[in-house]
């Protein structure tokens, strides 16, 4: 008694695995694709918050303050730790340098909240020296309306 089907034995069954991979792919470029990342700066700060929509600067300068007064320009320390005042002369070199040969980059602020005015001031003074008027600061967005 032969109780099995011919169909069977004429081809193979099994689980086609080339159409599981490409599947598998496209999850994984459109959740690479659609994720964010969060852009942490080298020092711990705490912005202050807006509400104004945020908006992306291509090939801007990224200058971070710290509470304490010390700048990062592209993530580069400006002056040492124990250094206490950072002249303009200084900031002027290190953001032509950062510019790297742009003549109106465009120039964003995180600065602490707690961060003195005149620190900021004192960017603000350097980058209009060098003509880079394309100034604009970064906060954290508040989810309510105060």
């Amino acid at each position: 008694m032969n109780f099995r089907s011919h169909a069977i034995d004429e081809g193979e069954l099994g689980i086609e695995l080339t159409p599981l991979i490409d599947v598998v792919f496209l999850l994984l470029i459109f959740f690479m694709v659609s994720s964010t990342f969060k852009d942490e700066a080298q020092l711990a700060l705490v912005l202050p918050e807006s509400t104004a929509e945020a908006g992306v600067i291509p090939q801007a300068i990224d200058v971070v303050i710290s509470a304490d007064g010390l700048y990062h320009i592209d993530g580069r320390a400006v002056a040492a730790e124990g250094a206490v005042e950072v002249k303009i002369n200084t900031l002027k070199q290190f953001l032509k340098q950062a510019a790297g040969g742009n003549e109106e980059p465009a120039v964003v602020i995180a600065a602490d909240r707690n961060a003195s005015h005149g620190a900021v001031v004192k960017l603000l003074e350097a980058a209009r020296q060098l003509n880079y008027l394309k100034i604009s600061f970064t906060a954290e967005r508040s989810h309510g309306g105060e």
